[in-house]
């Protein structure tokens, strides 16, 4: 029992970890598009975030990613070294193709858009499907509930006309 409750509470963090990464992911995204417009590259679209969400499991693994692109100076490299750390499916293909972009040199505004917008559809589908199985889960917490007030509410009035006999034969 000790086991299940340690679990429940504390989990598994690898898909703790997983699940904060493809949260924010969309927003990485949105950033880098809006900052790419006006004209900034990748990577300096990636210290933006970076400055801007610093405590976020992403941003850190955005640190690993600039900091692999300094050493090694090279950007390509740096993102397929990230590939390797994040295990989130739709982070992984949108970060392949953005290496690949990376490396062939070509403009990847309209591709960054359009995984924006796909990753942000997938956790509006992931947010309603949750909500979904709440429902679900609360149903019964919150009929004992109910039964609980209502015994509140009416029991001093049972016990109030139990004392004055009317239940008495």
């Amino acid at each position: 029992l000790a086991v299940w409750i340690w679990w429940l509470y504390v989990g598994d963090p690898t898909v703790g970890r997983r699940e904060q990464i493809r949260r924010d992911f969309p927003f990485l995204l949105d950033t880098i598009v809006m900052i790419q417009t006006v004209g900034a590259t990748l990577f300096q679209a990636l210290e933006i975030y970076v400055r801007a969400s610093p405590t976020t499991t992403l941003a850190r693994e955005v640190r690993f990613v600039l900091n692999a692109k300094d050493l090694a100076n090279r950007p390509a490299h740096a993102l397929r070294a990230a590939l390797e750390r994040i295990t989130a499916e739709e982070v992984r293909s949108a970060l392949d193709a953005i290496a690949k972009a990376e490396e062939l040199g070509t403009p990847m505004n309209a591709q960054l858009r359009e995984n924006a917008d796909v990753a942000r559809a997938r956790r509006i589908e992931q947010i309603e499907k949750s909500t979904e199985s709440l429902k679900a889960r609360i149903a019964v917490p919150t009929a004992f509930i109910l039964v609980a007030v209502l015994l509140i509410v009416i029991g001093p009035a049972f016990v109030e006309l139990a004392a004055s006999g009317l239940f008495s034969r």
